[in-house]
Formats: structure tokens, sequence, C-alpha cells
């Protein structure tokens, strides 16, 4: 039995039990096509893409953002604009706890199971300096990075990453078969190493600035 019969298989059988025909389901693969598949007689559609709870996924050799992932961007930048628009007169940690309570969450939307690449996450970055700008009227051009770390704050890739780390450790103490393997697959990954490569680093300037200030 070839892997597209017994993909067939499974999907004919799981389709009889849901009341789901050909009209109505449609399959992304992620991975090289295979053959076509059927339930009964009548073929089922392939699909290029899905949307799933609100994301845009693209099929091919692996499972990646649609380039629709951009909205994200355009409704935090309405977002950030509207609060900044009502608040003129407030202290500038004020309007950075707002864009931080109200906008960042649609940047960081499940940020800790989405693998971006580097020009996302670039672009999401960007974005999100952009907010300090707003927040305390700074050109387009000037760095935030000092902003930041006077206000003692990360870049998104640090919260990114901060926002990862819990979720892996979770995953890694579940019962569940699925997700131990997942998370077994996922430790062995380039972007696992570099996440802990990361936190080390933290971990070592945060000791360091510890033990300047008690000697």
């Amino acid at each position: 039995m070839t892997i597209g019969q017994y993909l067939t298989k499974i999907w004919t059988e799981v389709c009889c039990l849901l009341f789901y025909g050909p009209p109505c389901s449609w399959i992304v693969l992620i991975s090289p096509r295979l053959e076509k598949l059927y339930i009964g007689q009548e073929a089922v559609a392939w699909n290029d893409n899905m949307k799933h709870l609100g994301l845009n996924f693209s099929s091919g050799p692996s499972l990646m953002l649609d380039h629709k992932h951009l909205n994200l961007m355009h409704k935090f930048d309405a977002a950030a604009n509207a609060i900044c628009s009502h608040v003129k007169f407030a202290s500038h940690m004020s309007v950075l706890f707002l864009l931080e309570t109200f906008c960042l969450p649609l940047l960081s939307y499940c940020c800790e199971v989405l693998v971006y690449s580097k020009q996302q996450i670039s672009q999401l970055n960007v974005c999100w300096n952009n907010a300090y700008r707003k927040a305390f009227k700074c050109n387009l051009w000037e760095s935030v990075k000092e902003l930041q770390l006077f206000c003692e704050r990360m870049d998104l890739k640090h919260i990114f990453a901060f926002r990862k780390l819990p979720f892996c450790w979770k995953a890694s103490r579940l019962d569940n078969r699925v997700m131990k393997a997942c998370y077994s697959l996922y430790s062995r990954s380039s972007e696992f190493l570099d996440l802990m490569c990361t936190l080390i680093l933290i971990l070592m300037c945060v000791l360091w600035c510890v033990c300047s200030q008690m000697f």
C-alpha cells in the first residue's frame, strides 16, 4: 500500500464518520504533492494555503506563514495610532504601558508555536520599534535600543524567545505522546539551539549586572 492509498483509506473513514464529502473537503500537504485522493468516486481538491485561528499558512516543504501575516502589522499600526491620538497629555511610560497591553498582543499572537523567517521577524521588530518612537516622540531614523535598555524592555525577538521558553518547558512535561514527539523533534532543531544560546547570553548579562551592583 502506497502513502497515497493509506491516506485515502484514513481520509475516507474520517469523512464517513463526520459526514463530509468531496465538495466540502480539501487537503493542504506539507510535502511534495502526492497522487489524487478520492472519497468514493470523487476526487478531493488540493489547496495551496489554509486559514486557521486567524493565520494564513501556505503549503511547501515545511509549514510556513503566508505573506498575509503583514495584516498583523497593519492592525498593530491602526491600534497604536488610535491610542496615541487619545493620550496627548499622558506620560511616555503610560503610553508605552498602553501599547504593551493592547497592541503588543497583536504582534505576538501565537508566537510560541510559529516559525517566522528572519525577514518576517525583522519586519515585526521594526513595527514594534516604531511604537517606541510614537510613545517617546522620536524620529524614524533614531534608534530605540537605548530607550528599551533604560526602560528595562526587550526587543521583539527576545520577547518571542521568552514566550517560547515557558511553552517548551510545559510541552516537555506533558504526558501526551504527540506533544512529546513534537518537543523531541523541536529540541534538535537549529531554532531551539539559537533559543538556548539567547537565553544563556541574557542570563550572563543579568548576572554581570547583579555582580557589578554588589561589588
